[in-house]
Order: C-alpha cells, then sequence, then structure tokens
C-alpha cells in the first residue's frame, strides 16, 4: 500500500512540506477515486480531485496508484510547476496525503462491516460461518482493535458449532 514515504520518495522536502500544508488546510476538494485495470491487467486507483493554489488559482490533479506494488504510477497536475521540475508538485502530494486519510478510513468501514457481519452469523447460529468470517476478518485487518473479541468469538463458535 501506499505510504507517506512513498510520497516523500516522488518528490523533494520543499514540495512535500508545501504539499502536507495544503492538505493540513483542507485545500482539496472534489476528490474522487474510481477502480481501474491498465493494460497488463493491474488494478490501479486513479484519484482525481480540484486544489486550491496560490491566489485565486485552482488546479486539476490526476494520480493513478497501484496498491499492491506500492508505486505512484502517473501523476498530472495543471499547475505551472508540474511540468517545470521532476517529481510531484505540491498539488499532487497534497491530494495523496487526502488519499491515504481517505484509505484509512474506508479500510476501517470494510473491516466494522466485516466484524458485524461476524457478529450477526454468531448470534444466528451460524458458527462455522462465524468463524471463517472472524478468521478472514483478522487475516484482512491483522492490526484491529477488536482482535481480542474476535478470537474469543472464534473459540466460542468452535465450542458451540
Amino acid at each position: 500500500m501506499i505510504t507517506k514515504a512513498d510520497i516523500k520518495q516522488e518528490t523533494n522536502s520543499v514540495s512535500y512540506n508545501r504539499g502536507k500544508k495544503i492538505y493540513e488546510e483542507q485545500k482539496v476538494h472534489a476528490f474522487q477515486v474510481q477502480e481501474m485495470e491498465d493494460i497488463f491487467g493491474y488494478q490501479l486507483h486513479k484519484i482525481t480531485a480540484v486544489v486550491d493554489g496560490s491566489g485565486k488559482n485552482m488546479y486539476c490533479v490526476s494520480v493513478s496508484v497501484d496498491e499492491e506494488m506500492s508505486e505512484i504510477m502517473e501523476d498530472d497536475c495543471d499547475c505551472p510547476a508540474h511540468e517545470q521540475y521532476w517529481g510531484l508538485c505540491k498539488h499532487c502530494v497534497a491530494v495523496l496525503l487526502y488519499y491515504l486519510e481517505w484509505r484509512k478510513k474506508e479500510r476501517k468501514k470494510l473491516e466494522e462491516k466485516a466484524f458485524a457481519q461476524g457478529e450477526q452469523y454468531f448470534n444466528m447460529g451460524q458458527y462455522q460461518s462465524a468463524i471463517t468470517t472472524f478468521e478472514n476478518v483478522l487475516k484482512e485487518y491483522p492490526d484491529t482493535k477488536d482482535a481480542e473479541r474476535i478470537r474469543f468469538l472464534v473459540c466460542k463458535s468452535a465450542f458451540l458449532y
């Protein structure tokens, strides 16, 4: 998965710090993520947004990332700096930092949904389905705060099965 370190690697410290400031000042708008497949069959996230620039300028940003390979595949911004300098411009950095936060929230929603599904199976007495679901939650979200409770419910489901 893309990390802050990956973003830093694709830009210089000035652009990173300025992009971070733009992100923190909530200047990223109209943010969207599309899942798509490239010509080689790799799953990409195409991220688009509008970023407030200096003065009244607004810039359209597009970045494609391969989460599986932790790579930023393409980046585009219509600011003047994007074409003049190497690496990600500050607007692309801001959008990628926004994306990291968005992804964290989306993963949390999916984790909570999967956990609730396991609990539903457990409450309905479908213990084998509960065990499978809970084990998948632990596998997919190893850092879940509910790990201890999930392990308990797996054991209880196995006992009741």
